[in-house]
């Protein structure tokens, strides 16, 4: 026989209010039950199987039979055990039992996966030649082609940019609008941006990538205006 026992258990009035003995004869029938919660056994014969003296399993069922308003699920008004059969003095179902095996096989099923998941991570990260890499080798790869094929002025706009994301897309960009004399200019309107306010406000974070930039073509903006233009102005 198993069952899992979750440890909200010790949080619950069964500790907290008791009597002990009840829960005692709870984790018993718990690890009696069958796969539908039903312990279809005698207090005697469960005081037989487990060893606990008889007494104090009869005193933790009488417990277990009554309403608790405290208990975390109001099923059968909070109550542990029902009869299974009315009448009968013997013979008991779990009222949450489904509920909390369910909870088992949904633990054993993530712990499962995880498991799987991790061997297959370590599987792929031995092959040698990847038919469809990953994003982050993807990223690695696209960067380190960038850097060898960068056209004239590339990495002295890149070093000169805050903003440093997306180096193949801004690779791109700058192949696209096709750069050559306008460099100096590009440089002049980054260093006179990067001293803006709009720049400089929230740490950089209305600073554009630098493939948007590129694409927008943003240094043909115009002059942009200094932070102390109009100071003195009344």
């Amino acid at each position: 026989m198993y069952a899992k026992v979750f440890g909200q258990i010790y949080d619950g009035t069964l500790c907290t209010k008791g009597p002990w003995e009840a829960l005692v004869a709870f984790q018993q029938l718990l690890v009696l039950a069958d796969k539908d919660g039903n312990v279809d056994m005698t207090a005697s014969a469960i005081s037989r199987r487990t060893t606990i003296p008889l007494e104090i399993i009869e005193k933790g069922i009488q417990a277990l039979l009554l309403p608790d308003p405290e208990s975390r699920t109001p099923t059968e008004d909070g109550k542990r055990i029902v009869p299974l059969s009315e009448g009968r003095a013997w013979g008991w179902r779990v009222v949450n039992y489904l509920h909390y095996r369910q909870l088992k096989r949904e633990d054993d099923r993530r712990a499962y996966h995880k498991e799987y998941w991790h061997k297959r991570k370590l599987k792929d990260s031995t092959q040698t030649q990847h038919t469809q890499p990953n994003q982050p080798i993807a990223e690695a790869y696209a960067e380190a082609k960038a850097v060898n094929t960068a056209p004239d002025g590339f990495d002295e706009f890149w070093s000169t940019y805050p903003k440093k994301t997306a180096k193949p897309a801004a690779l791109k960009a700058f192949k696209a609008q096709k750069i050559n004399g306008e460099l100096p200019d590009i440089l002049r309107d980054i260093e006179s941006r990067v001293s803006s306010d709009d720049w400089k406000k929230e740490g950089g974070k209305y600073v554009p990538n630098p493939a948007t930039y590129l694409n927008q073509r943003r240094w043909e903006d115009g002059e942009k205006p200094s932070n102390n233009q109009f100071a003195g102005v009344v």
